[in-house]
């Protein structure tokens, strides 16, 4: 029956492995999923802020033309 018990640890071992495995699988797609998202919004925000400031330099009536502004 030794030989039986072997088996039966080894089995264990095994699924134990794999439980792990597939655990491990789960977090690094959840993982990628929140990266993706934040770096979706990143995106969407800088676009927005790039689109504000095409606006600001469309306007006839900004302020771009006032010699103490900073931005070229």
């Amino acid at each position: 029956m030794s030989w039986l018990s072997a088996l039966r640890a080894l089995l264990s071992i095994a699924n134990a492995l794999a439980g792990y495995m597939a655990n491990r699988q789960l977090m690094q797609a959840g993982e990628a999923r929140a990266v993706s998202e934040g770096l979706r919004k990143a995106h969407d925000a800088i676009a927005r802020a790039q689109a504000a400031r095409r606006a600001v330099n469309d306007d006839p009536d900004s302020v771009r033309d006032d010699e103490f502004n900073r931005d070229p």
